[in-house]
């Protein structure tokens, strides 16, 4: 786990009657990222299924990191200041979180931190800055910016001096360029 990414989640459902109510209120971690030291990633919520409600705010189980065709994930990445590179074998990082070692099979092996995958990401920059590379350009990104990054092959550096902290929701898609 990392505390990097240490955050309150407070979750509302409904109780036997109906009514609105806060089902959870826990303080949540992160944990390494896959192939680039000193970073953090941290699944807030998911779900793989349309939500039905009235619920009763239970975490909804997930089969992987990625959410499938029509599921969300919200998960907030931390970048450390100079993180400019990958390490190879990034799948031998020995995070606990068997969903987060499943993420990292999406790694491209030739381009280290280079990915894809089967959703569109809706991505804001809350700290720090960033650069996302893609296959032909590179485009940095700063606190506030939005990036709508629609299953395209991309990784995630940050050369600056200071740490780089975003939130993305992930929606699963149909990626014909993904296996």
């Amino acid at each position: 786990m990392s505390e990097k990414l240490s955050r309150r989640l407070v979750v509302t459902g409904h109780n036997a009657r109906g009514l609105s109510h806060v089902a959870s209120d826990a303080v949540i971690s992160g944990a390494d990222t896959p192939g680039m030291p000193g970073s953090a990633i941290s699944l807030i919520w998911a779900t793989d299924n349309v939500m039905h409600y009235p619920d009763d705010g239970a975490k909804p189980a997930t089969e992987a990191f990625f959410p499938p065709f029509h599921g969300t994930r919200l998960v907030e990445l931390y970048l450390p200041a100079n993180a400019t590179e990958y390490v190879s074998g990034s799948q031998e990082n020995g995070s606990a979180d068997s969903q987060l070692a499943d993420a990292a099979a999406y790694l491209e092996k030739d381009r280290p931190g280079m990915h894809r995958t089967k959703t569109m990401d809706l991505i804001i920059l809350m700290e720090g800055r960033c650069v996302v590379e893609l296959d032909e350009e590179k485009v940095t990104l700063n606190p506030g910016d939005v990036l709508i990054q629609s299953g395209t092959i991309h990784a995630w550096f940050n050369p600056y001096d200071e740490p780089c902290r975003f939130l993305a929701v992930m929606v699963g898609a149909k990626n014909d360029l993904c296996q």
